[in-house]
């Protein structure tokens, strides 16, 4: 029925109570045929992707340490 698109879309206003029952059933099953397996690896991609945004390679602390120092030394001097 593409209910989904219409209501993105904005061409349904009204949502009747057989429509709603459709789509928290397709909802329900589409959760419950995720497997277990394709959760883990979403997440463990977004923890990965959070962890590092720009992907760049991570610095060691005295890396970090001596950045910071010389950011603080230039804002000195302004």
């Amino acid at each position: 029925m593409n209910v989904r698109n219409l209501i993105a879309h904005g061409f349904m206003k009204e949502v009747g109570r057989e429509r709603a029952a459709l789509g928290l059933r397709a909802l329900a099953l589409l959760a419950l045929i995720t497997s277990a397996d394709s959760v883990d690896r979403d997440e463990a991609s977004v923890h990965a992707a959070l962890a590092n945004p720009h992907g760049a390679p991570s610095r060691s602390w005295r890396q970090r340490a001596v950045n910071a120092v010389r950011a603080a030394w230039i804002e000195l001097g302004r």
